[in-house]
C-alpha cells in the first residue's frame, strides 16, 4: 500500500468519527479534561474512553496529568483537517459566486488561506445593487482608527466615503491603479482628492497588478472578485469579522502595498488638469 493510500485510510477513519474530530479541534485550544470532552461531544466517558486511547495511540494527543493535551503531530493534522472543513463549509454557503467568480485572481499564498471565510457572509443581490456600497458605508461609519483599501475601480459614491471618513481623523490608505488616479484627478472627483491628498492622514499608492477589492477595518473585512470576464464586481462581495479573516485582509494589503507606488502630496497637483 502506498503513502497515499495509507494516508487516505486514515483520514477516512478519522472523518468518520466526529467526536475524534470534535475532541482535536477542542485540544487545539489548549489541554481539556475527559469530563470536559463529555460537554464538548454530549457523550459519556465510557464511550469516549476508547476514542481517547485511540487517538493517544495514533500519537495525536497525550495525557498531561488530570487532563489531554494535542501532539505537534495532532496540532499539524488538525491545522491541515479544519483548513478543509472551513472549505468546505465555505463552498456550502457561496459555492455559487465563488464558482462564477475569479478567485485564482488572488496570489497563491492568499488562496490557499481563503478558508478563513467560512464563516463570512454573502453582500450583495439583485433587489439592492448598492448593498455592497451600503455595507462599506457601515463598515467606516464604525471605524475609528484606521482603514485599508485596494480597488482598480472607482465611483463618486466611494470617493465621497473615503474623503469624508479622512476628513474625520480616521488613518485611510488606498492602493488603486493609473487608471484610476487619471479618473479622481479630473471632473466631479476632482475636489475630493484634493482633499484627501492634503491630509496627513490619508494614503494613495499605484499597483497596476491588484485585481481584487478590498475594504480593511480594525473589526471587519469585505473582498470583492472578477467576474469571468475580469470585470471587478462591486456589486457582490464576501464579509466578514472573523479575526482570521481581518488578518488575511490587512495582509494582502501589505502584499500590494510592496510592489505600490506612493503618491508624493507634495507633487500631488501635478496629477490635476487645471
Amino acid at each position: 500500500m502506498s503513502a497515499f493510500e495509507k494516508g487516505m485510510n486514515n483520514l477516512h477513519k478519522l472523518f468518520r468519527s466526529k467526536r475524534k474530530i470534535q475532541i482535536l479541534k477542542a485540544l487545539n485550544d489548549g489541554p481539556v479534561s475527559l469530563k470536559e470532552f463529555e460537554h464538548v461531544t454530549k457523550s459519556t466517558s465510557p464511550n469516549l474512553v476508547p476514542i481517547v486511547n485511540d487517538l493517544k495511540a495514533q500519537g495525536l494527543i497525550e495525557k498531561n496529568g488530570t487532563k489531554y493535551k494535542i501532539t505537534p503531530s495532532g496540532k499539524l493534522l488538525m491545522h491541515r483537517i479544519l483548513g478543509c472543513i472551513n472549505t468546505s463549509a465555505l463552498l456550502e454557503s457561496h459555492g455559487k459566486y465563488l464558482s462564477t467568480h475569479r478567485l485564482n485572481c488572488l496570489p497563491e499564498q492568499f488562496l490557499k488561506k481563503f478558508s478563513v471565510f467560512s464563516n463570512s457572509r454573502l453582500i450583495g443581490n439583485s433587489v439592492n445593487p448598492f448593498e455592497v456600497l451600503e455595507q462599506v458605508s457601515r463598515m467606516l461609519d464604525s471605524e475609528k482608527t484606521r482603514i485599508l483599501g485596494v480597488s482598480s475601480i472607482v465611483t463618486k459614491e466611494w470617493s465621497d466615503l473615503l474623503t469624508m471618513v479622512a476628513q474625520d481623523g480616521v488613518e485611510v490608505s488606498l492602493i488603486t491603479t493609473e487608471d484610476v488616479l487619471k479618473t479622481i484627478s479630473n471632473g466631479s472627483f476632482k475636489r475630493n482628492t484634493r482633499e484627501f491628498l492634503s491630509l496627513s492622514n490619508a494614503s494613495l499608492f499605484l499597483n497596476n497588478d491588484i485585481a481584487v477589492g478590498l475594504v480593511v477595518t480594525s473589526r471587519a473585512v469585505l473582498v470583492t472578485f472578477q467576474d469571468r470576464k475580469g470585470f471587478l464586481d462591486i456589486h457582490h462581495g464576501i464579509y466578514c469579522e472573523d479575526k482570521k479573516a481581518v488578518a488575511w485582509g490587512k495582509r494582502l494589503f501589505n502584499y500590494y502595498r510592496r510592489n505600490a507606488v506612493s503618491i508624493d502630496k507634495g507633487d500631488a497637483t501635478g496629477f490635476f488638469e487645471d
